[in-house]
């Protein structure tokens, strides 16, 4: 079996959409973050002033449209006690 595992660095998954929090990435947001990763990311090249992804990330990024997901797999998760009362504007 071959999966993608998102580790959140702040230990949870801090996400919003139309202004609504979001329980886990969608596939299609998880999608958007490879690419983003790959164009501007730490392993982006300088080409002519401009970033581009560099081979290895183009090469699994190609690998992904090849071999699309047949599923997500949920984790066991916790909700936090606490009620949101506002969610602070990602850009």
């Amino acid at each position: 079996m071959r999966a993608i595992i998102a580790e959140f660095p702040l230990g949870k998954y801090i996400g919003h959409y139309d202004g609504r929090a979001e329980y886990v990435p969608t596939p299609a947001r998880v999608h958007a973050a490879l690419l983003c990763a790959a164009a501007q990311g730490t392993n982006a090249l300088d080409v002519d002033g401009q970033l581009a992804p560099c081979p290895e990330d183009l090469e699994a990024l190609a690998w992904i449209e090849q071999n699309p997901p047949t599923g997500v797999v949920i984790p066991r998760a916790a909700q936090s006690p606490e009620q949101q009362i506002a969610y602070r504007e990602m850009g």
